[in-house]
């Protein structure tokens, strides 16, 4: 049952072209339709009706593309610092052994549950 990944396995199918991941990405969040929900329901709180709406709205909207221009790249160089230690084999296991354990635990106070 366990599977047979290894680092390498792991790190030779997550080696693509950085361009390829930024640009599926991109296309991800412009067609995503929660984006446009978010913007439409959390932003107006913070546009005064009194101002320029519009020019309101384009500079929140403007300050959150900035924000996850700078976040979105220092979590994924972390990410990515992270996943050298997390891929060695010595980690994998006792990652594994963990999730297995908690499984077992979850399993047997599911089975030792009363109706």
């Amino acid at each position: 049952m366990r599977g047979h990944s290894t680092a390498r396995t792991i790190t030779a199918t997550a080696t693509r072209a950085r361009t390829t991941a930024f640009a599926q990405g991109l296309a991800t969040n412009l067609t995503n339709p929660k984006v446009a929900v978010f913007y439409v329901t959390f932003l107006p709180q913070f546009v005064a009706p009194d101002r320029n709406v519009l020019t309101q709205s384009v500079f929140l909207a403007f300050m959150h593309v900035v924000m996850g221009l700078i976040w979105l790249p220092l979590y994924a160089r972390f990410i990515d610092r992270m996943a050298a230690v997390l891929l060695t084999d010595r980690v994998r296991r006792r990652i594994e052994a963990v999730t297995g354990a908690v499984l077992m635990a979850l399993g047997i106070r599911l089975a030792l549950a009363r109706r």
